[in-house]
């Protein structure tokens, strides 16, 4: 068994940390999923025109990391249906150390 502790700043570089030191500390203190406090959540709202849909400024987390989308965005669509359920999610992608919004 070992014994962890942090964050300590350094002396003469005895400590380094990497960002999985800092997002496992950030996991233990912040749930899974999109905050209710900032922006609009990423509500989705008809375009002005055609079938795309915009999708509203909003945080999540996953697992440490943060996904923010500060503006409003618009999601134009691929298949141009007129029934259809638009749904987004946010990944993270380790190897590619990113989130990134995709279609579910």
């Amino acid at each position: 068994m070992a014994f962890y502790s942090g964050f300590f700043n350094s002396k003469g570089l005895d400590r380094t940390y990497t960002a999985e030191d800092f997002t496992s500390y950030l996991s233990s203190i912040i749930c899974n999923g999109i905050l209710d406090t900032y922006g609009q959540m990423f509500k989705l709202t008809a375009a002005n025109s055609g079938l795309g849909v915009v999708l509203g400024t909003g945080k999540a987390w996953i697992n440490g990391h943060y996904f923010i989308n500060d503006s409003r965005y618009v999601i134009h669509s691929r298949k141009a249906q007129r029934r259809r359920v638009n749904l987004r999610s946010v990944r993270l992608a380790r190897l590619r150390r990113q989130l990134y919004l995709r279609p579910a």
